[in-house]
């Protein structure tokens, strides 16, 4: 069929549905129609999530593409837990998807979710704090980690010809392996050694935190490993929505410390909505140095709203100690609670 997406990226047997969402951050709800800024009540099955359809005892699992209008939409996929779709749910990979109305017109290339998959289910806990008590593959070859939270790749090495094996330490004198540093290693957000490494996901939010009154006031707030902006640079993508209330709505990005000490790298001015809105940015920081970095903003997608940011380039100095990316909004005279929520966020990090 020309409307089915088909994977085996997936463990058989397991319980997989997906959400699906348009540019500006919204998700389609099956009930309604309609898509709409996110509320967690919506997280079921009759509304925001689609069950994948194994075929037989395969590990292949298809999805009916639901007739929406034309366009490219984000399908992200979740590995469910419990007896019913939970936010809390495990992400097993996401996926865009072009669409003319009827028909998928491009191939659909599903990225994986986290952790490692060794045909059992996604690991995330290696376990064990000394050799011999983590994930152990033919012979003496294991991935454990240590006390220190480090992570230790086992093999061996052949005494002839000095070649490392990584698959069976019994035919050979035992090799330390390669030991990833502590507190360096993320599931979900790559490798990194030294600052030189992966990139992946570091953070999400879901939840629908609303401004108060008329004060600026933290949105959503996350912090941001030692080891991200050293390897390469990091993404925030966050979707605000906002109430059509006549009342001006301004959105920033603070870097530095928790709550509103941070330094505005991204301002979107003040504007007055002509409806019910919502706005998308994107903010790139690469590290300068230890204590310094350049964020450059973007606004991606913005709906009955019509934001003119001054500045789309910010130096930072001074950074030291735990780092915090906060997102905020603030609104005009008379606001009220909730003129202003918080919609998804992504912080990536780039290898």
């Amino acid at each position: 069929m020309a409307n089915l997406i088909q994977s085996n990226s997936f463990v058989a047997g397991s319980t997989i549905y997906c959400v699906i969402t348009n540019q500006a951050g919204q998700f389609w709800n099956a009930t309604t129609s309609a898509f709409e800024t996110f509320n967690s009540s919506n997280w079921t099955s009759t509304k925001y999530c689609f069950g994948w359809s194994q075929v037989g005892s395969t590990s292949i699992y298809t999805l009916t593409f639901p007739s929406l209008a034309a366009g490219v939409y984000d399908v992200m996929i979740f590995l469910q837990a419990g007896g019913s779709p939970a936010a809390t749910d495990s992400g097993a990979g996401s996926a865009s998807v072009q669409w003319d109305g009827t028909n998928i017109i491009a191939p659909v290339v599903i990225t994986p979710g986290v952790g490692l998959n060794f045909g059992g289910a996604w690991i995330t806990d290696f376990g064990g704090q000394e050799q011999g008590e983590g994930i152990e593959f033919a012979g003496d070859s294991e991935i454990y980690e240590d006390s220190g939270g480090s992570l230790h790749l086992n093999g061996y090495q052949d005494g002839t010809t000095g070649q490392v094996f990584i698959d069976d330490g019994e035919n050979g004198t035992n090799f330390g392996g390669i030991v990833i540093a502590a507190e360096t290693f993320y599931a979900n957000g790559g490798i990194s050694t030294n600052g030189v490494g992966g990139g992946g996901l570091i953070a999400t939010n879901l939840a629908t935190t609303g401004n108060s009154g008329t004060s600026e006031t933290a949105l959503w707030s996350t912090a941001i490993p030692s080891h991200s902006m050293l390897s390469g640079p990091i993404e925030l993508t966050a979707t605000i929505a906002l109430a059509s209330s006549a009342r001006t709505k301004e959105v920033r990005v603070r870097l530095g410390g928790s709550g509103l000490s941070g330094t505005v790298i991204a301002d979107t001015g003040a504007a007055t909505p002509t409806g019910a809105a919502s706005v998308t940015i994107a903010v790139r920081i690469f590290a300068l140095s230890g204590s310094s970095a350049i964020a450059t903003f973007q606004l991606l997608n913005q709906t009955n709203v019509s934001f003119s940011p001054s500045d789309p380039v910010t130096t930072v100095t001074g950074l030291s100690g735990s780092l915090f990316l906060v997102v905020t909004g603030q609104v005009g005279t008379g606001g009220t609670t909730n003129d202003m929520n918080m919609g998804p966020a992504y912080l990536l990090a780039f290898a």
